[in-house]
């Protein structure tokens, strides 16, 4: 891909498709489904949230990102954008560390 290309990013089926042709590890994915009604959209947004934040480090590691991916029914998947949810338990231990070492 051209790095000034309107796609930011490699499609997540074709880097997952690279991923197991290699035998590299990858995440687990799961998809939030598609999306036609903004307030719907945003009340899954929420629970997903609210169940990251909740999570344990050892459960869920720092967070999820979430890819955020235009779909047409035609033609190439876009990124559109992604966002990044940290545990809750992940932030304070990040503020603790920021904090110590600032600490003298």
């Amino acid at each position: 891909m051209k790095n000034d290309s309107e796609f930011d990013c490699q499609p997540c089926e074709r880097s997952w498709s690279l991923f197991d042709k290699y035998g590299f590890d990858k995440v687990i994915i799961k998809t939030m489904g598609k999306f036609t009604d903004y307030s719907k959209m945003c009340d899954a947004l929420c629970k997903v949230f609210k169940d990251v934040a909740k999570s344990e480090i050892a459960e869920e590691e720092e967070g999820n990102v979430l890819y955020f991916i235009k779909r047409p029914k035609t033609g190439q998947s876009q990124v559109l954008s992604l966002c990044k949810l940290k545990t809750l338990e992940y932030r304070l231990f990040r503020k603790m560390r920021e904090k110590l070492r600032n600490f003298h």
